[in-house]
């Protein structure tokens, strides 16, 4: 099979938690699946951060620039599909929550939290805006939704009205520099 992974909204050293998300997920695969081929998505400024040592993980540099976040939306509604098709890509996995309406293979929506539904005062008004028509959208043509904790399930299922069946959790786990402490070290 071979799996997509929509990279475009990675902006590495700005988002943190996607930027670390991205990175773990594609060292974890490359370390556990040899089967599968993937092709990661990504923006010209990303191509750089990534280390793809396996054989069956290539990089597809998309024309646009992640920081751009308005062209990069319209571009990802847009040409990814294209790209995809060209790729041969039989799943998506839609790493920043926005899943292409005009995608036509399964997509997997991944959502770590539903803050511009808590805090929407937090989120500039055309961010906002995008974001509460998009990630509807987004979860009704996703073939699963993936949530990163039983509360953001909860979230998806009252603000994207996402049915339970269709929404699964996958906890994140713990990057290897998190690890027990030597007692040697606890007593410095």
């Amino acid at each position: 099979m071979r799996i997509g992974i929509n990279a475009l909204a990675w902006r590495p050293g700005q988002q943190a938690g996607v930027d670390t998300y991205l990175r773990h997920l594609i060292d974890a695969l490359q370390q556990v699946d040899s089967h599968n081929q993937y092709v990661i998505f990504v923006g010209q400024q990303a191509r750089q951060y990534l280390s793809l040592a396996a054989p069956s993980f290539h990089l597809a540099i998309c024309p646009i620039y992640s920081g751009y976040r308005l062209l990069r939306a319209l571009w990802e509604q847009t040409m990814l599909t294209h790209h995809a098709a060209a790729a041969g890509i039989d799943v998506m996995l839609c790493a920043g929550g926005i899943v292409p309406q005009n995608l036509r293979i399964p997509a997997v929506q991944v959502i770590h939290d539903l803050q511009v539904f808590h805090y929407p005062e937090n989120f500039r008004w055309l961010k906002r805006q995008f974001l509460l028509h998009m990630l509807p959208r987004s979860a009704r043509v996703a073939a699963l939704t993936v949530a990163s904790s039983e509360c953001t399930r909860a979230d998806v299922t009252r603000f994207l009205g996402q049915a339970l069946p269709k929404t699964s959790v996958v906890p994140l786990a713990a990057g290897a520099e998190f690890r027990p402490s030597s007692a040697q070290a606890i007593t410095r």
